[in-house]
């Protein structure tokens, strides 16, 4: 599998290269066809490498009903390429044509072929994956500003407020997936980044942006011609493709989160894996069938799991700790927290079914111990095994009532009685043991949860103080535990291991209801 992503990653390289080069010339209707034709041969030797994998593929079944339907695309366009060639040497295609052909035709086809593979590498860590995928999806934008900002340079005139507003909007996207990439990447990935990403002329490309974003383009990029642009960031694109083989490399290699590990106790990883609800009534060698095939691994605090409009490449399941589900504009640094999931919960499961985008962000925040099936295994055992295909629809109907009822909580209930009933969880969860409360992650991320202000929750925890609590930063000492009754409902009642004690003043009347004495 690695030598299919070193193949794609080179003809990807190569082609925008091509691109890049034929761009170029096309704007400034000169007549470099000896260094026109080396782009060509170059890209050349990767696509007959291509069309080679391609019928081996064919001839081995290897490839899956997706990854079909690229291959046939990818392959028809490549028919087309000679004659596509042909109209730029003669100066009778356009840059938008230029443009479309290479960009939609054959690279946007061949970075999907290429994610696709480097989902199927066996016992793959997730993030490193993930990562992986945006760093090629960022080399790409790289790639595109070569294209794009050569107009400028060749022209001399950056003025124009619709190709300001394209180039602000490119900058933006490239500096998304960097940041995706990032936040994802492991520390092994970290460090070949660390490790090699050092171009000389990096800080000339990072003035021109820093001029472009200031409209100041009257010093640096006026001393600029279009081959100089084309030379300058062909360099950055040439060191992002050597670290991308680097990274092909290192997929299947052991990735960490972690300097060292921080949960402590890991020999209940089995316990908890094998309870989950998930296995609930299934065979132990069938449960073992999913788990082999899966991970368990560690994630620091404030570490990137999921990220919204992206593909779920693994069912992940949380062993320990807390994940937060929320969503982020693009170019803001405001969060909307939409779910807390923490011991046995399941991070958006439904996009894996729907085969749908991610519909928000998932990440940390607190230290995590994160169960992780691949889609693919999800996937056949949902084909293949009905009753692991009902505990996921259990799963789905259970979270779904949960998140219904705490919609209904925010809309019909004061902020105190939020909190009340957000305590008396706790205090369930920790089995009635001690008056002492433990808050589980921050103030900011609780009220936001609650459907409220940090303010406002400050003030209502003010007033419990005054009613006898000891508040001390995230702990909570309750002068009477079972004063928290009052915010019991039917969604607690169940699971409520204190229910029927000589304490509890709620009891079931004959409509099923509660009703406090």
């Amino acid at each position: 599998m690695k030598d299919y992503l070193i193949c794609l990653s080179n003809l990807i390289h190569a082609l925008q290269g091509e691109r890049g080069f034929s761009t170029l010339i096309t704007r400034e209707k000169n007549n470099n066809e000896t260094r026109l034709d080396d782009y060509f041969a170059h890209s050349d030797v990767f696509i007959d490498e291509l069309k080679t994998y391609v019928q081996q593929w064919q001839a081995e079944s290897e490839l899956k009903t997706d990854q079909l339907k690229l291959t046939a695309d990818i392959s028809l366009h490549l028919s087309k390429i000679n004659e596509r060639r042909d109209l730029i040497k003669k100066h009778q295609s356009s840059t938008s044509k230029i443009f479309d052909f290479y960009t939609f035709s054959l690279i946007t086809p061949l970075i999907q072929l290429m994610s696709s593979f480097a989902l199927r590498i066996k016992n793959l860590h997730p993030n490193a994956v993930s990562a992986f995928c945006f760093f090629i999806q960022w080399k790409e934008k790289v790639g595109l500003e070569r294209l794009v900002l050569t107009r400028g340079f060749v022209e001399q005139n950056f003025n124009d407020s619709a190709y300001q507003e394209r180039i602000e909007f490119l900058l933006n996207e490239q500096h998304y997936y960097e940041q995706s990439f990032l936040s994802l990447a492991t520390l092994e990935q970290q460090e070949i980044i660390n490790n090699s990403y050092e171009v000389p002329d990096f800080k000339i490309l990072q003035q021109i942006h820093q001029e472009l974003k200031l409209g100041s383009a009257n010093q640096l990029i006026q001393k600029i011609k279009g081959k100089d642009w084309f030379d300058l960031i062909s360099k950055k694109l040439d060191a992002m493709h050597i670290l991308e083989y680097e990274l092909i490399l290192n997929l299947d290699k052991k990735h960490n989160l972690f300097t060292k590990d921080s949960i402590q106790d890991l020999n209940v990883e089995q316990r908890l894996v094998y309870k989950l609800p998930i296995f609930e009534n299934m065979p132990a060698y069938e449960v073992n069938t999913i788990v082999n095939a899966s991970e368990t691994y560690q994630l620091p605090k404030n570490k990137l799991i999921m990220l919204e409009n992206n593909i779920a490449t693994h069912l992940h399941i949380v062993l320990i700790g807390w994940v937060k589900v929320f969503k982020k504009p693009l170019n803001s640094n405001k969060e909307t927290t939409l779910q807390m999931l923490g011991n046995g919960s399941s991070i958006m499961e439904s996009c894996i079914f729907s085969n749908t985008c991610l519909k928000a962000s998932a990440k940390s925040v607190t230290d995590v111990l994160l169960f992780s099936i691949p889609t693919a295994v999800v996937k056949q055992q949902i084909a293949n095994n009905n009753q692991f295909a009902l505990n996921l629809l259990s799963n789905i109907a259970n979270k779904t009532v949960t998140l219904s009822h705490e919609l209904e909580l925010i809309k019909t209930q004061p902020s105190d009685y939020r909190i009340g009933r957000f305590l008396l969880e706790i205090l369930n969860q920790k089995k009635w043991l001690s008056n002492k409360l433990q808050l589980p992650y921050n103030k900011s991320l609780i009220a936001s949860q609650l459907g409220m202000s940090r303010e406002v929750f400050s003030r209502s925890l003010s007033q419990l103080a005054k009613k006898g609590a000891v508040i001390d930063k995230n702990t909570i000492t309750l002068s009477d535990k079972f004063e928290l009754c009052q915010y019991c409902d039917n969604s607690i009642i169940d699971k409520c291991i204190n229910y029927g004690a000589k304490e509890c003043t709620n009891k079931h009347d004959y409509s099923g209801k509660i009703s406090t004495h």
